[in-house]
């Protein structure tokens, strides 16, 4: 038993080698005036941070501040200063095997002539024990770190009205100095995709690479250039932490307490420890949910110590689903554990698996600081479109893993930087388990991640999956989200054969059709076993072409393309391309989903503001009767809208019940005009308004009410067509009913 486990492990990594051997962290360019290499949106809710992963397996921690939580500078008036321009509204972190990158996206810097400027400084803790280092923050910030993240070394940006591509201060144990290697830059809201600081530091500045089993420890905060205090009355110097609290609240005792901890492999980049590697969310044969389960994999080579994890169907902080504090053990390399709703009726089920490997939900403790409710997985929404999420915490509560599935129309809700399994209908399948395959394989796009198994006999829980067997294909497109007219950009195509075999891909071919104002420049392309030969032609559009022979089991490669970007496409044009990948003998259905990748990019442009209703038209609400209906608003532009509102004018026989918007805040008008802001909605970004309205027992029967919705922000975008939307209903009749007597 003992020999075998070490064979499969072995065999494992060396897949997981494999497949991962295309994927190199993601290096960022710093001071070029954009943050387009940067692909995390982040969470979808404030104050949380999560691991996101692109199509080629790059890693990013991008964390989502509650914007408007800043402290107020002072003094404030026509001249004081703005504190918007230190107020956070995203932080990430990623890297190479060069350097570290950060990128503080703001919520909007008027200028870069700002005086004073928002500053960035960033507190490392790289003790691998996190016991050494210093407390107090340098400069005099009159903060300290937690004890448990004292820092060995400190990034300080150092920009002034004249300097906005300043060099950064690295602090190292007290002793400080201009980093001549490091490279920053500010860029204002008047630049695309403006209002942000980034900042890049070598590894060798900061000592080395960390080991992959050793986390280093962030703390993050923003300030002003000439250290102004805040007047609320707590010394330190800083205007907005990352943090859960309000910056206030964390502040409260002059300490930063909260801090990030992240993991990075020999290639720089951000991994999460653990995966969710399978899960059953409808099983046929016990009450449900008593029969549900969610299996956790460790893909390292290092183990890992569930003490602080938690799992749940919660994704974000605040919701009525579940999140469970995982037991106080340790997840051995490359060892699967199941979290089971009843672990006796799943041992009835699958008794081959270890007692070991398996923990009862119902003796886990509910984290009530994330979810106030139970985990119990969605499997149908009576026909209608649904969502559920299975999310995964670290001991700092950041999303280090979220598994979405949804039906075939999506669901409101999903996460911005996860593409969910997609579900075969309007429920899940009864019986059907979705798996990780191979378990350590994380892009963040459960079509490419996950293969469904709909017999007992295919699904293994507690045990790592290496590969679907036979031939199971797989593609994944990358590149920049944002390309500027008459440029030249960079796009990987990322390919393998993640089936067991035993026979290879026969006659296997690679196309990639492009859109309309995007020509191939150039191309290379590489295989991990094999040959493969380029059989169309650059220098044109359309669809190219790639043939590879042989592609064994376990095999993978990629395609790196130039594409030259037309100069005369208009701003804020999407450019959509379609890769596939196709073999001989012809895959299973079940793995074809993850054949086709559809990959976008949107040309450089001003905000486009987008605003619509469920308003219901045509309907015939009767005087005092109520209906409802959302707002839907979104920014499709290439660039970030700021000081955005959107604007109700209920009609005058109308008057409001209630409203919801997570999102903006309201102006609490009952009646007439109804209006919620935004301080910023970044590019792609979107969001909903529910109302519930009443039309007035007054209302006269057959009028018309108009109802007028209009978006806005400061400076307008463009194009203006779209950011308005007018609809009208009819008053219908009253309804009297008369009493019936039965004689």
């Amino acid at each position: 038993m003992g020999k075998r486990f070490v064979l499969f492990l072995s065999l494992f990594v060396l897949l997981a080698l494999l497949l991962s051997a295309t994927a190199s962290a993601h290096p960022v360019s710093v001071a070029d005036g954009s943050r387009i290499d940067w692909f995390g949106r982040g969470p979808a809710a404030p104050n949380i941070g999560a691991i996101a992963r692109d199509s080629a397996g790059h890693g990013e921690f991008v964390w989502t501040d509650a914007r408007g939580d800043q402290r107020l500078a002072s003094p404030i008036g026509a001249t004081g200063y703005i504190t918007r321009e230190a107020d956070l509204a995203r932080f990430s972190i990623t890297a190479d095997a060069n350097n570290l990158y950060f990128l503080a996206k703001m919520d909007r810097i008027s200028g870069i002539t700002n005086n004073p400027s928002p500053e960035l400084m960033v507190a490392i803790d790289s003790d691998a024990a996190h016991t050494a280092g210093l407390a107090a923050l340098p400069d005099g910030m009159a903060t300290n770190v937690d004890p448990a993240a004292k820092w060995e070394y400190v990034v300080e940006t150092q920009f002034t009205s004249s300097a906005s591509t300043a060099k950064p201060v690295l602090y190292t144990n007290g002793s400080s100095g201009v980093c001549s290697a490091c490279a920053a830059q500010m860029l204002s809201a008047a630049t695309l995709q403006g209002s942000f600081l980034e900042v890049s530091v070598p590894w060798a500045q900061i000592g080395t690479t960390p080991a992959a089993a050793t986390s280093l420890r962030f703390t993050v905060l923003t300030f002003y250039s000439d250290k102004r205090t805040p007047a609320d009355g707590i010394a330190s110097k800083a205007i907005d932490v990352v943090s859960p609290l309000s910056t206030a609240d964390e502040l409260s005792d002059n300490t930063a307490n909260a801090y990030v901890d992240l993991h990075f492999d020999a290639n720089g980049d951000v991994f999460a420890p653990l995966l969710i590697s399978e899960f059953l969310p409808d099983p046929p044969t016990s009450r449900d949910p008593e029969g549900e389960w969610i299996e956790l994999f460790n893909p390292n080579t290092f183990d890992v110590s569930l003490q602080g994890y938690k799992l749940g169907d919660q994704a974000y902080r605040g919701g009525s689903q579940g999140m469970l504090q995982l037991p106080n053990q340790t997840l051995a390399a490359g060892q699967a554990l199941v979290v089971a709703n009843n672990k006796a009726v799943f041992q009835s089920r699958y008794p081959s698996v270890p007692a070991g490997q398996i923990v009862d939900m119902t003796t886990l403790v509910p984290y009530s600081a994330w979810a106030s409710g139970s985990v119990s997985l969605q499997n149908t929404n009576n026909g209608q479109p649904f969502k559920e999420s299975i999310a995964l915490l670290d001991p700092r509560d950041t999303l280090v893993d979220l598994v979405q599935y949804t039906t075939p129309v999506r669901a409101s809700g999903l996460d911005p930087d996860n593409r969910p399994v997609v579900l075969a209908g309007t429920s899940v399948t009864p019986n059907a388990s979705y798996e990780r395959c191979p378990s350590s394989l994380d892009t963040n796009d459960g079509v490419v991640d996950f293969v469904t198994h709909t017999a007992v006999s295919e699904q293994t829980p507690g045990q790592p999956c290496l590969g679907v067997p036979g031939v199971d294909l797989r593609i994944a497109s990358s590149g920049p989200e944002v390309v500027k007219g008459g440029s030249t950009v960079q796009v990987v195509l990322s390919f393998s054969n993640a089936g067991t075999g035993p026979q290879p891909a026969l006659n296997v071919q690679i196309t990639d059709t492009l859109p309309l104002g995007l020509t191939c420049a150039s191309q290379s392309s590489s295989v991990s076993a094999g040959s493969i030969s380029f059989t169309g032609s650059c220098g044109q559009g359309g669809t190219l072409s790639w043939s590879i022979p042989s592609l064994a089991p376990g095999a993978n490669g990629s395609i790196i393309l130039s594409l030259q970007v037309s100069g005369a496409l208009s701003p804020n044009t999407v450019l959509a391309s379609s890769a596939g990948i196709t073999s001989n003998p012809v895959e299973d259905p079940s793995t074809l989903a993850n054949n086709v990748s559809l990959f976008s990019m949107i040309t450089e442009g001003p905000a486009d503001l987008t605003v619509s209703s469920t308003w219901p038209e045509g309907s015939q609400p009767a005087p005092g009767s109520q209906l409802s209906y959302t707002i839907t608003y979104a920014n499709n532009g290439a660039d970030d809208a700021s000081d955005v509102a959107i604007a109700d004018q209920l009609p005058s026989s109308m008057v409001l019940v209630s409203a919801s918007a997570p999102d903006a805040s309201f102006n609490h008008a009952t009646s007439g005009n109804l209006v919620w802001q935004l301080p910023s909605l970044g590019l792609q970004e979107s969001g909903t308004i529910t109302l519930v309205v009443k039309v007035l027992p007054t209302a006269v029967t057959g009028s018309t009410l108009t109802n007028q919705i209009a978006i806005s922000s400061n400076p307008a975008d463009s194009p203006l067509d779209n950011n308005t939307e007018t609809k009208s209903l009819t008053v219908g009749k009253h309804v009297v009913y008369l009493p019936v007597t039965l004689r």
